[in-house]
């Protein structure tokens, strides 16, 4: 018996030809299409985490200020204390204005509105 007349009889290889040209590029483009939204996901969670870090570089320097201020009102306000001179008082007042402009930056970083208000409404009702 012949080999070439022995394969055409067999049964699963009877009427079906399969090119492997076809298999092989949509193979290829679902690993680009896996490949590519892996990637993406990557990019969006790396961009998230660069505005928070940013966000947390403002709030630091915005503490880094409000502490700023907290120490020049320690400082006039003693040198008020100490010398009676009320020269001192200008900068102390100055600087408590300052002080509250920071914290109210602060608390508008660090916490949403929402939850702002709602914090806000407990604490009138408690009192």
């Amino acid at each position: 018996m012949n080999n070439s007349t022995s394969l055409n009889r067999h049964p699963l290889r009877r009427g079906v030809q399969l090119t492997s040209g076809p298999v092989i590029l949509v193979l290829l483009f679902l690993t680009l299409l896996v490949v590519g939204g892996i990637s993406y996901r990557g990019m969006v969670v790396s961009r998230e985490s660069d505005r928070w870090v940013r966000h947390t570089h403002e709030v630091l320097e915005n503490l880094q200020e409000l502490l700023s201020e907290v120490q020049d009102v320690e400082s006039s306000y003693r040198g008020f204390v100490i010398t009676g001179d009320e020269g001192f008082l200008a900068p102390y007042r100055e600087s408590v204005l300052r002080a509250k402009h920071d914290d109210t930056i602060i608390r508008n970083q660090c916490c949403p509105k929402k939850v702002r208000a709602n914090h806000r409404n407990c604490l009138m009702e408690r009192e």
